[in-house]
């Protein structure tokens, strides 16, 4: 899957953009089935950071990752695939020159606790990470690519150690290894549940969040960093709506009600995701959800929250009650 480009694209730095300005675009692949090890110059694969409005596809995948060759369907969260993805990698027991090191992080930058090594210095660090289905698994530091002039967000490509002892890349698509954002805390990735879905924060436990093909990593390159704030405002909370927006999460339990390339059109009272189109209001969102439905858009009528989240005034003054985000779908039918 993959944003849509549109024709206002431009390619500038972050910290030259007026305030209501910040666009991002990310392009999205499909996971590979297969595991990979080439040796190319990763660090040289990531493109420059383009703004622009428009149209976005959504997709049920959470972070992406790709362990054991199985791609992580985001409506099976907690099912027979668990032990494809990580559910948190941690920041203590982690493996530097080959000693055991205890780790900060700081936004998306590494460093340990006395100091001695930050940034580039954690190639080939190897962390501990949890499994979906408990299982333990080393996850290393193939390569690092420092965030551009502006940017804030550093980008790792990560391998894990299969039961053969061989490292396999945890982030692909059918261009190759993808790079890999850390993010700070624990997704709760089952599904259809209170709780299902939501984040908590952790001072020793982060997220690998892939790029391409997972909502986390997706909702940073669409310009809502969780450790960032826009004036004051912390967008960790614009993050997490994002989130179940871009995965049609609309009950706020972790299943996801969308189908990979349903077009949508998100935006914002910041100014970060701006309006682009003349399509049918669809919803509010804050970080549990959708907080309303519009009755004039049944696009998701035979969800179990619907009927409960109907409300005729939906969307007439969305940022006065908590709404974070809202969103729009082309048709108001039952086959958007």
């Amino acid at each position: 899957m993959r944003f849509v480009a549109c024709s206002n694209r431009r390619i500038v730095e972050r910290n030259l953009l007026p305030s209501h300005a910040k666009m991002h675009r990310i392009t999205l692949g499909l996971l590979l089935i297969a595991a990979c090890t080439t040796t190319e110059d990763l660090s040289q694969t990531e493109t420059p950071l383009v703004i622009e409005n428009g149209q976005n596809l959504n997709g049920q995948n959470l972070n992406g990752q790709n362990l054991n060759g199985q791609n992580l369907n985001g409506q099976n969260l907690n099912g027979p695939d668990a032990g494809t993805f990580t559910i948190w990698t941690s920041l203590q027991g982690v493996k530097l020159n080959g000693k055991s090191v205890t780790v900060t992080l700081n936004r998306t930058v590494f460093a340990t606790a006395d100091g001695t090594q930050t940034g580039l210095g954690f190639i080939q660090a190897e962390f501990q990470a949890m499994r979906g289905d408990g299982r333990t698994v080393r996850v290393r530091v193939r390569d690092i690519v420092p965030a551009a002039a502006g940017d804030t967000t550093w980008r790792y490509f990560i391998e894990y150690r299969e039961t053969d002892n061989i490292w396999y890349p945890v982030c692909e698509d059918a261009s190759g290894p993808r790079a890999a954002i850390p993010v700070n805390g624990i997704w709760d990735h089952r599904q259809g549940v209170a709780g299902g879905g939501a984040h908590s924060a952790s001072t020793d436990k982060f997220t690998f969040a892939c790029e391409g093909t997972g909502a986390i990593a997706k909702c940073i390159a669409m310009g809502y960093e969780p450790w960032e704030s826009f004036g004051t405002v912390s967008l960790a909370g614009h993050h997490q709506s994002c989130i179940r927006l871009m995965r049609g999460d609309y009950c706020g339990t972790g299943a996801s009600y969308t189908q990979n390339g349903n077009r949508v059109n998100v935006y914002d009272q910041l100014g970060i995701q701006q309006d682009t189109e003349s399509w049918v209001f669809e919803a509010e969102w804050d970080q549990n959800g959708a907080r309303c439905f519009n009755p004039l858009n049944r696009s998701r009528a035979g969800i179990p929250c619907y009927d409960a989240r109907v409300e005729v005034g939906c969307g007439g003054n969305a940022y006065g009650l908590g709404t974070l985000l809202v969103n729009e779908t082309p048709s108001g039918g039952l086959t958007p």
